[in-house]
């Protein structure tokens, strides 16, 4: 952990570890998941709860649909599988 802080302060990041991240969910265009990188439909990313059909188990999640499927397909995963994502900034207009 020392390192990734040495590195990324040499690169010019000022923040500390604690430091908040707000990631504005509608931003979301690629998300990286145990196996690899999935390209999102912006505006579709959100942080979710997962029930499952007896109602029992109830897991803090995320859900969004990939590019690549048809219109209506959502995956959904425990947010422990969410390893990283990629957010897209849009200039002021």
């Amino acid at each position: 952990m020392g390192m990734l802080r040495t590195d990324a302060r040499r690169r010019g990041w000022r923040g500390r570890v604690s430091d908040l991240l707000f990631v504005d969910e509608d931003t979301v265009s690629a998300v990286l998941l145990p196996d690899g990188w999935h390209d999102v439909e912006i505006g579709t990313f959100s942080f979710v709860s997962l029930a499952f059909t007896d109602g029992d188990l109830l897991v803090e999640g995320f859900a969004f649909e990939r590019l690549a499927d048809p219109a209506g397909v959502v995956v959904a995963a425990p947010t422990a599988a969410l390893l990283a994502l990629v957010t897209v900034q849009y200039a002021a207009v």
